[in-house]
């Protein structure tokens, strides 16, 4: 046999070699800080090489803990490295260093709960619902192995029991502690998504509990996750995080358990797939009695005070052996991919969805969703007096703005049809603004006639209104849309507010309409300011810089003796299109930032949402027509295209793409362009995505595609629009907008 490290090559494979001397030893002890120096110091003798660092207790590495701990967890690991890569020919863990940091870091507070009792005791344990007006997430992390690939899973559920969302994430390879605060980082993000405002947090790992209840110093990997969950707590109104046993955290580690198997890297569920039902109600109806076979913890600990992990310290036996007919291999054994975040598809699988419906692209909407989307605004807003008014160009469709309209929006409309929309869908007409910089006379009559806002866009535009108000014979509500020269930071198609924009009345020409506005008190009425901004705003401050900006300017006008009373600030919320967890401003963010300057003034507020409403209700389904290269580009081509969604055509934007189906473990990834079949190189849903190799026939789906997506959609090269579907409360797939056909495209010369 050949005495050379199979891996280096360098030098015979003797004990310190692996551990020490090989160049992937030597380069993970430099990761791991030592210098060159420090590292070679005790010469070529193995023993008293190991004697010296398992025994040094002074050199600290971290803030928790010594450096002969370090070390033993190393030379572990570096041995199961080496004979991983010689014998099972696995690829070298260039962040070995840091995996190793992680697990010694949750061996150290696993190792702090102090002894209580060694005395078996029986005791209940059940999942309890959370309080009246508050959800509460569990959360859990899994390992096909230990160490090995792991996964990530939670749910949140309502003070009745009811499942909101769930998810499963696949992590790798990494340490328990960092995989419990990845399923906490995207259960933090998703409430914070869902604009949750009271949130019980439960979970069995002491340890990460200890970090926020005690405000634990981590370093190395886990410092960012660990920021990036407190930066998401902050973001929730209330919060309070406590330790649970692993027998009340069934559903949690279910989903976990998931997470490791699933070939995506995140999954949302937006309602409960079938196999975890009955752990849901066994989570509800049961109580289990269980007793501790090891040390148990103080109460107080359980509460959340102290380090520790449950899941190291207390080994647990089940007594209720019923329970575990439904854990195995055989867990979620029909679980398909569901491909839809936010909600956009909840308690359908999309494939079951696809095999139903006809063979063409469609939408599909989570009907829960947009109230969820809805009742956070409505939340955000309490205590002011306003107006939820629903930008209808964001998604026109007629079944969604007679629910939204039910809920409580009122209605936005930048054309004649919007306005005739909107009043066919039951809209109060006097929590309609119209606004547009090209208002037509006989749809600002029929305006008039109703009792609708209209913002006065320009001098040509305030003509028309009174002309409109002439005819109609009636007083007409206006607003002056100033134009506050402030920028979005957006793509400079849907800025909206700054100098260069087609959109309002400069400053410095307010005199100007105010005085026409006094010169005709039969036909106008000023009763506010309006101003909008943009689209996919990320930042509040831009909200609030232009809300100071127009109470200064409510404040000159009222100085006029006008008695204006409306503050209507439009522009949108951006929402994460990349599906990172991104941390972005949520409806209460916005609100806060102008409240104080609403209430001082006394101010009936009016804001704008569309995308923030709707964009992440739905997604845009599709099947692959094939695969092909060009030598240069891979393309899978679909049968969706440009003219049913053409955000990423028109913006350059992101939308983010899934195959519905689950991918084998071993699949090869590639880089793929995602085209249409339109005549244009323009045509195209994504670019240089990593995605397997998908099969002729497999469904596909682009997310967030609720809003300016189907109002945008067009018939080029005689793509007839989509059909829409929407999945109700109770999990039921209903139509909600007719596909169009050709013969419908015949219709229009018919009797020409």
């Amino acid at each position: 046999m050949d005495p050379l490290c199979e891996i280096c090559k360098e030098s015979d494979e003797t004990v310190l070699h692996v551990f020490r001397d090989c160049r992937v030893a030597h380069r993970f002890w430099l990761d791991a800080g030592l210098s060159p120096s420090t590292l070679f110091f005790h010469g070529s003798d193995c023993m008293d090489w190991l004697n010296a660092n398992a025994c040094n207790k002074s050199k600290v590495f971290g803030k928790l803990f010594t450096w002969n701990i370090f070390f033993l967890f190393s030379i572990w690991n570096l041995w199961i490295q080496h004979n991983k890569v010689i014998f099972q020919h696995t690829n070298l863990n260039p962040r070995l260093a840091s995996f190793v940091e992680n697990l010694v870091m949750e061996f150290v507070c696993c190792i702090q709960i102090p002894f209580v009792s060694r005395s078996p005791i029986i005791m209940p344990v059940r999942w309890e619902k959370p309080s009246p007006g508050w959800v509460k997430l569990n959360t859990d992390d899994s390992s096909l192995v230990n160490p090995g690939i792991v996964g990530s899973g939670g749910l949140i559920r309502n003070s009745d029991g009811d499942w909101i969302m769930g998810f499963v994430r696949n992590i790798g390879t990494i340490g328990s502690v960092a995989t419990e605060l990845w399923a906490l980082r995207d259960g933090f993000s998703l409430c914070v998504q869902l604009w949750l405002l009271a949130v019980e947090i439960e979970l069995d790992a002491k340890s990460v509990v200890s970090i926020f209840s005690n405000n634990t110093t981590c370093t190395g990997d886990l410092s960012p996750l660990i920021d990036d969950c407190k930066a998401l707590l902050r973001k929730i109104p209330q919060t309070k995080m406590i330790h649970c046993f692993r027998e009340a955290n069934f559903c949690a580690d279910a989903l976990a358990k998931r997470g490791t198997t699933t070939t995506q890297d995140f999954v949302m569920l937006s309602l409960p797939p079938n196999a975890l039902l009955p752990l849901l109600d066994f989570d509800i109806m049961r109580c289990i009695s269980v007793w501790q076979s090891q040390p148990l913890v103080s109460s107080q600990q359980l509460g959340g005070g102290g380090g520790g992990c449950g899941l190291s310290t207390a080994r647990w036996r089940w007594l209720w052996v019923g329970a575990l007919v439904v854990f195995g291999d055989g867990l979620f054994p029909d679980l398909l991919v569901m491909v839809v975040r936010g909600g956009d598809g909840d308690s359908v699988w999309v494939q079951e969805v696809m095999d139903s419906v006809e063979k063409r692209p469609f939408y599909l909407y989570s009907k829960p969703q947009i109230t969820r989307n809805f009742e956070a605004y409505d939340k955000a807003l309490e205590g002011l007096n306003s107006i939820i008014g629903y930008a209808i160009k964001a998604n026109n469709n007629l079944k969604i703005l007679e629910y939204l309209r039910q809920l409580g929006c009122g209605a936005v409309l930048v054309s004649g049809n919007e306005l005739r929309l909107a009043l066919h869908a039951g809209f109060d007409p006097t929590k309609c603004i119209f606004n547009g910089n090209g208002k037509l006379l006989e749809d600002l009559v029929l305006a008039a006639e109703e009792g609708v806002f209209v913002n006065v866009d320009s001098e040509f535009d305030l003509d028309n209104i009174v002309a409109a108000a002439r005819i109609a014979g009636k007083k007409v509500n206006v607003l002056l849309r100033i134009n506050p020269d402030v920028d979005p930071q957006v793509h400079p198609y849907v800025a909206t507010g700054n100098k260069n924009s087609k959109f309002g009345i400069r400053n410095e020409k307010l005199q100007w309409f105010l005085d026409a506005v006094k010169g005709h008190p039969d036909e106008l009425k000023l009763v506010g300011a309006h101003c909008h901004l943009g689209s996919t705003i990320t930042k509040v401050d831009i909200f609030r810089d232009a809300a100071v900006l127009m109470v200064n300017y409510i404040d000159e006008i009222r100085t006029q003796g006008f008695e204006v009373n409306y503050l209507n600030i439009g522009g949108g919320l951006g929402i994460d299109y990349y599906h990172t967890g991104a941390v972005l401003p949520t409806p209460r963010d916005l609100i806060d930032t102008v409240r104080e300057l609403v209430l001082s003034r006394n101010l009936k507020l009016i804001i704008e949402p569309g995308r923030s409403l709707i964009a992440n209700t739905s997604c845009l389904v599709n099947r692959v027509t094939g695969v092909k290269t060009n030598g240069t580009k891979n393309f899978v081509v679909i049968d969706g295209s440009m003219s049913e969604l053409i955000r990423p055509s028109l913006y350059g934007a992101y939308q983010h793409i899934e195959l519905v189906s689950p991918t084998p473990p071993d699949a090869e990834i590639s880089t793929f362009d995602v085209v249409g079949p339109v005549c244009e190189s323009a045509d195209f849903l994504g670019k240089d995505r990593e995605l397997p190799t998908p099969a002729k026939g497999a469904g596909l789906v682009v997310h967030d595609a609720g809003a300016y997506c189907m109002s945008m959609a067009s018939t080029y090269n005689l793509k007839m629009r989509p059909p829409e579907y929407w999945v109700e409360e109770d999990g039921l797939v209903s139509k909600i907008r007719h596909g169009e056909t050709f013969e419908d495209h015949i219709r229009f010369f018919e009797g020409l």
